[in-house]
């Protein structure tokens, strides 16, 4: 037996005539008869949520997250409603909001799904790996099948470095959606990481054959052609990625190869317009600086140096490449310095002794040169610079020592 008969509000008919409207795509006129409803009843909580949701399709995220604070202040245990505004949340890219408004729907109800892996999302952005891990193998215990919740369990093992597992989780995926571009794109990285060339290769191959505007892709066979010395084909790759998207990334890996290849006007370019895409990207400043270095403009090496560093101080190249230019003006202590700074960031690098060692022979510190030879060679027991300049010094500290 169903009870009498109630005649809609006020309020509701203009809620109804809302969703009617929102319906046929009349967002204007749905807002309007929302906020009309809101206006005679400001403490319903559904038609709050559904303004919300209304907002949030028109990503008008900050309006969207106004009306769901304003339900959940109503309904604070209501599940739908944290689980709504965990998702603004993420779209508005504040993931720790996300993660506890998702923590709030899972203390609720432990077993839904859709929050468990949202919050594996928003702890994966935020590079919480194992509790990102935690939750999608959680989703994946429930269903074995879920295609999302392996990539992104594929993404956080890439990000951890576990390039094996994450190669694991994608084929997986892609037996189970083998037309997904993105995953061909991870999958490809990962080989790429784990130096399976030929696997990765064909992984890019097959992500662009699947989606022709996945840049990436270009960008990552670029990466492989370059260190493997294939410069040529490596700019036709980040050529590539530039025609579809152009990034300060793509530029720099663009402009690095013209330097390589000697091409210095192109690569000046290249390190010009990474600058202008992002002027926070060290390494832009850091190329342009090597390219004045190659063309012996001194001061401008110095200067571009020397920003590359106000970005990131801990750029062992910019000391290096500054140390460069102070030694070619004639400042050998001061190049000595750049090139100690240099060697604490990066100890493993041969030239960078051999460097300091001729700036120290020069001043006629001629121990501390040949310690730095000597340094040289245990690191790179084939560089015949160190071990020509090490000769050339012990013979002319041993002449010293015969004419005392």
């Amino acid at each position: 037996m169903t009870g009498p008969f109630r005649e809609p509000s006020r309020a509701e008919e203009y809620f109804n005539s809302g969703c009617l409207h929102e319906e046929n795509n009349e967002f204007e006129q749905a807002l309007a008869a929302f906020e009309a409803a809101i206006q005679l009843e400001p403490d319903r909580a559904d038609f709050l949520a559904r303004r919300g949701k209304l907002y949030r399709r028109l990503h008008r995220f900050e309006e969207a997250l106004a009306d769901f604070d304003r339900a959940i202040a109503l309904l604070p245990e209501d599940a739908d409603l944290l689980f709504s505004r965990g998702n603004i949340h993420f779209l508005r890219r504040d993931y720790a909001a996300a993660r506890h408004d998702y923590d709030r729907v899972l203390a609720l109800d432990p077993d839904n799904l859709k929050a468990r892996y949202n919050r594996g999302r928003a702890a994966l952005a935020l590079d919480l790996l194992e509790e990102a891990s935690a939750d999608f193998e959680a989703v994946l215990a429930a269903n074995p099948h879920d295609t999302a919740a392996l990539v992104s369990r594929g993404a956080a093992a890439e990000a951890a470095g576990r390039y094996a597992d994450a190669v694991a989780d994608y084929t997986q995926a892609l037996t189970l959606d083998p037309d997904d571009a993105v995953v061909y794109l991870g999958r490809g990285n990962c080989y790429a990481a784990l130096g399976q060339v030929e696997p990765a290769l064909a992984d890019y191959r097959r992500a662009l054959a699947l989606d022709s505007q996945e840049w990436r892709a270009w960008v990552g066979q670029a990466l492989i052609f370059e260190a493997q010395n294939d410069l040529p084909q490596a700019r036709e790759a980040y050529t590539a990625a530039l025609r579809l998207h152009p990034t300060a990334a793509a530029y720099i890996g663009r402009g690095t190869v013209h330097l390589r290849l000697g091409d210095l006007p192109d690569a000046l370019e290249d390190f010009a317009a990474a600058i202008k895409l992002d002027p926070r990207d060290a390494r832009a400043s850091l190329g342009r600086g090597m390219v004045y270095l190659a063309q012996g403009d001194w001061f401008r090496g110095k200067a571009n140096f020397e920003q590359a560093l106000r970005l990131d101080s801990r750029l062992a190249a910019a000391h290096s490449g500054r140390g460069d230019c102070h030694r070619e003006m004639g400042d050998l202590p001061a190049a000595i310095e750049d090139y100690s700074r240099a060697i604490e960031l990066s100890p493993n690098e041969a030239h960078l002794y051999v460097r300091r060692g001729n700036c120290l022979a020069h001043l006629g510190n001629l121990d501390a040169a040949l310690a730095d030879y000597s340094q040289a060679l245990s690191l790179d027991p084939d560089n015949s610079t160190a071990r020509h300049n090490r000769d050339v010094v012990y013979a002319k500290k041993t002449a010293g020592q015969d004419n005392r």
